[in-house]
C-alpha cells in the first residue's frame, strides 16, 4: 500500500546540505555542505559537489572548484554527462534556480535542458549506463506536477510514475541501475524498495533498516551498495537476485553518523569511495574491506 505523503518526500535538509582540470588549480578541500559525489566515468577523477562548487580528487590531491563554484544539487553522473540542479554561483548572471543542467566536461561547462528559473531538483537520480533520469519533484513546474517523473532522453520528455508500493515515514535515497533504464531503487526509513518498471509498482527488497544512500554497481547488475542504519551505521553490498546481503567494514566510529553517499571507480569496482554525513570522505581499494580518510568534517586531511 502506498504511504508515503508528499510532505515526507523532502530528503532530511541537516543531513543532505579534483587530477587537475584545464584552468583548475590544486587546492585544499573544505566544505559546509557535500551534495553529490562520484567518480567520473573515466574512473580517473573522484568528483565531490559542494555548495560552493564542484572539486576534484586524483593521486592523492585535490583541485577546484571546477568551473563557476555553482551550489549542484540532484548531482548525478552518467556515461552521458553530469545531470544536475541548484543555484549558481553568487556573482552569476544565471538565472536562479538553475532548473536540470548538463556537463559533458566533468563540471567545467554546463547547459540547461529545461525548467530554468522553475525548479531545483534535490531528488534526482540517473543510471551510470543508461543515462535515465529519475526525479522526485517536490513543486509543480512548466511540465511535471509533484511526484516521480522519469526520462529516457537527457530531460528532454518526462513520463510519471505512480509509485506504488513505497512505504515509510520519510523517503531519503534514490537510485538508478546502472544499465537498466526502467529499474530503480528507493530507500526509506523502512528498507529498501524496488521498481522494474520505471517506478510505477515497487516491492520491499530489504526491510529492517533506514537506507541513507543507494549505489546501484557499475560492474555486476545484480548487485547494490546500501548505506544505512539498524541498531548501528551500515554499508551493505545486497545482491537483489539470491537476496544475500554482506555487511563491510566501515570506518565510522561511533553510532551519530551514517554513509551519505557511496562511490565506485566504473573500470576497477574494488576502488569505491564513501561520504559521511559528518562530511568525512574515505576511500578503499579492496572493495570496502579497508579504508583510508582523506577527508575529516570537510578539510581534507594533508
Amino acid at each position: 500500500m502506498f504511504r508515503l505523503k508528499m510532505a515526507a518526500f523532502l530528503l532530511i535538509s541537516s543531513l543532505l546540505f579534483l587530477s587537475a582540470c584545464s584552468g583548475t588549480k590544486e587546492t585544499t578541500f573544505s566544505a559546509e555542505h557535500i551534495h553529490g559525489f562520484s567518480y567520473t566515468a573515466d574512473g580517473k577523477q573522484l568528483l565531490t559537489a559542494t555548495h560552493d562548487g564542484l572539486y576534484a580528487y586524483a593521486n592523492g590531491k585535490w583541485s577546484g572548484p571546477i568551473g563557476e563554484p555553482q551550489d549542484l544539487m540532484g548531482f548525478s553522473l552518467t556515461e552521458k554527462g553530469i545531470f544536475s540542479s541548484g543555484h549558481p554561483a553568487p556573482d552569476s548572471d544565471k538565472t536562479n534556480p538553475l532548473g536540470l543542467v548538463q556537463s559533458v566536461d566533468n563540471g567545467e561547462t554546463w547547459k540547461t535542458i529545461g525548467f530554468e528559473g522553475e525548479s531545483d531538483f534535490h531528488n534526482m537520480t540517473a543510471g551510470f549506463k543508461t543515462g535515465a533520469i529519475y526525479i522526485l519533484n517536490e513543486q509543480p513546474n512548466s511540465k511535471m506536477g509533484t511526484g516521480l517523473y522519469m526520462s529516457k532522453d537527457s530531460g528532454k520528455t518526462w513520463t510519471p510514475a505512480s509509485m506504488q508500493g513505497v512505504v515509510g515515514n520519510k523517503l531519503i535515497s534514490m537510485g538508478a541501475h546502472a544499465s537498466e533504464a526502467k529499474t530503480l531503487a528507493m530507500g526509506t526509513d523502512l528498507g529498501l524498495y524496488l521498481s522494474t518498471d520505471g517506478g510505477n509498482r515497487f516491492n520491499e527488497a530489504l526491510g529492517g533498516m533506514q537506507i541513507t544512500s543507494i549505489l546501484f554497481d557499475r560492474k555486476d547488475p545484480e548487485q547494490v551498495w546500501i548505506g544505512g542504519v539498524t541498531d548501528h551505521p551500515v554499508l551493505v553490498r545486497f545482491n537483489m537476485k539470491t537476496k544475500q546481503k554482506e555487511e563491510l567494514s566501515l570506518p565510522i566510529k561511533g553510532s551519530d553518523d551514517v554513509v551519505q553517499f557511496i562511490a565506485q571507480q566504473p573500470n576497477n569496482p574494488k576502488q569505491m569511495a564513501i561520504v559521511t554525513f559528518k562530511k568525512h570522505i574515505y576511500v578503499s581499494s579492496d572493495g570496502g574491506h579497508k579504508w583510508t580518510q582523506i577527508v575529516k568534517e570537510g578539510q581534507s586531511i594533508k
